[in-house]
């Protein structure tokens, strides 16, 4: 016989049994270590939330919600980037083709200024954007400086860059 004395059956079940309390958290941090990792190999696939058919923000919050001020907002960024897409002579992304025919430009001003008249106050890039399509359209410079008016009452500490000041 051996000096060192062996673990029998009884000292095993009680190394096991007291570990039963945790037994639980591991299972939890497993299934999270888990879903972690598949999060982390997942992380290069981002949805457009503009642009992708599939996970269309502003289709869906227009959908749910037709006449808020925020859903037309939305619906204009979403022809904005379309906009950007066309300036750039890039291939019309599939959320853009609900926008064939029409002039981007103004369905752009057209929904923004919808939201603007359901008196959103909490969105500085609708009348940052607003400003941006006033000018890139040409509007009358009253139109203009009376945007500018409304984003610097409402934004008066705003980092963004005076967009008369800066090209389109």
């Amino acid at each position: 016989m051996s000096d060192t004395p062996s673990m029998n059956a009884a000292d095993r079940r009680t190394w096991w049994h007291k570990l039963q309390p945790f037994r639980f958290l591991a299972v939890v941090y497993g299934l999270a270590a888990a879903v972690g990792c598949w999060e982390f190999s997942q992380r290069h696939q981002k949805a457009d939330l503009y642009l992708d058919p599939q996970a269309s923000f502003a289709d869906t919050f227009q959908e749910l919600y037709p006449r808020s001020g925020e859903a037309n907002y939305e619906k204009g960024m979403q022809a904005t980037l379309c906009l950007g897409s066309q300036a750039l002579k890039q291939p019309i992304p599939a959320a853009c083709r609900q926008y064939e025919g029409r002039d981007l430009r103004l369905e752009t001003r057209r929904r923004f200024e919808h939201a603007l008249r359901t008196g959103i106050k909490s969105e500085e890039g609708l009348y940052y954007h607003y400003l941006q399509i006033l000018i890139g359209s040409q509007a009358a410079p009253q139109k203009i400086d009376a945007a500018y008016q409304a984003w610097r009452k409402n934004f008066p500490l705003s980092k963004l860059a005076d967009p008369r000041r800066t090209p389109p």
